[in-house]
């Protein structure tokens, strides 16, 4: 399913975690993120929160 979609895109991030969310162990549920100065580029994660 996930390889219909750029890696990267939403849909792709999305697309994984719902396939592997067993793996996690969070209560939560994950919602992709996008990247700051990467245009239609998602993640997981904030990984762009602490740039000067």
């Amino acid at each position: 399913m996930s390889l219909l979609y750029p890696i990267g895109s939403k849909a792709f991030v999305s697309g994984l975690y719902r396939q592997f969310k067993s793996y996690f162990q969070s209560v939560n549920e994950k919602i992709p993120k996008s990247i700051a100065g990467l245009d239609g580029i998602y993640s997981l994660k904030r990984l762009t929160d602490n740039i000067l």
